[in-house]
């Protein structure tokens, strides 16, 4: 890995922690000179993060993004359409070995849950939404999603803090299994949209209620940098079965 590729992974999973507070100025020579090196790879980091939606400009200096009722509803929507088409075409293409990976990946984000190990529960919820998406050997679907992929686990990170959340993603999951082991790909489309939609009235919500409330994002799980890679990497979202 290049400076430059190890401080966007550090960055990346400060933010996703929650360790850096929202609307925290983000410079150069601060982030320089903690990490021991030259502007060069931090601004090209900076600018790694920018493209994820992660940071944002406003006026002249940069800070971390600040999510917004409007934009959680912009990127899920449009992930919604997205991962919706991508769970019909899985169903389609649907093997035995994705099936059971699909199964254990939700049996074991259940036992997390039920433990509970929020940050376990959150890493197999990734998963099992990499595994779908892989499912549909669609690579402009993977694209299109690639897009969005950074902020959308962003906000599945913090949508996963709310109480009762974790609980009943396990149970719409069990629902879009259902549709993908009855060869549904309608119903499996459906089931997905829903699947978003339950999760960005969730976190629409919180955002609209707390809009005027400064603070900490809920955390998130440090994020292994070696999964940290775009979806078309398919081996870090899935055992070797899939």
């Amino acid at each position: 890995m290049t400076a430059a590729d190890t401080i966007y992974e550090d960055l990346f999973n400060r933010i996703m922690r929650g360790a850096i507070r929202r609307g925290t100025l983000m410079t150069e020579e601060l982030w320089a000179k903690h990490f021991n090196v030259s502007r060069t790879p931090v601004r090209e980091a900076f600018r790694r993060l920018i493209q994820d939606g992660l940071i944002a400009r406003d006026t002249r200096s940069l800070q971390i993004a600040q999510p917004s009722p409007a934009k959680i509803d912009e990127v899920y929507r449009i992930m919604g359409v997205l991962e919706g088409l991508g769970c019909a075409e899985a169903t389609e293409r649907c093997s035995k070995a994705l099936l059971r990976s699909l199964n254990r990946l939700n049996a074991e984000m259940r036992r997390a849950v039920q433990e509970p190990d929020a940050d376990e529960a959150v890493r197999l919820n990734a998963q099992f939404h990499d595994a779908i998406i892989r499912g549909a050997h669609n690579s402009s679907l993977l694209d299109s999603i690639n897009r969005y992929n950074a902020l959308m686990l962003h906000y599945r990170n913090i949508a996963m803090r709310i109480p009762n959340r974790l609980r009943a993603s396990v149970i719409e999951h069990d629902t879009i299994l259902h549709a993908i082991e009855s060869g549904d790909a309608p119903a499996a489309e459906r089931a997905m949209r829903d699947h978003l939609e339950q999760g960005r009235l969730t976190l629409s919500a919180v955002f609209d209620a707390a809009s005027v409330v400064q603070g900490v994002d809920p955390p998130g799980p440090t994020i292994d940098p070696r999964r940290r890679r775009r979806l078309a990497d398919t081996s870090k979202y899935c055992s070797e079965e899939c």
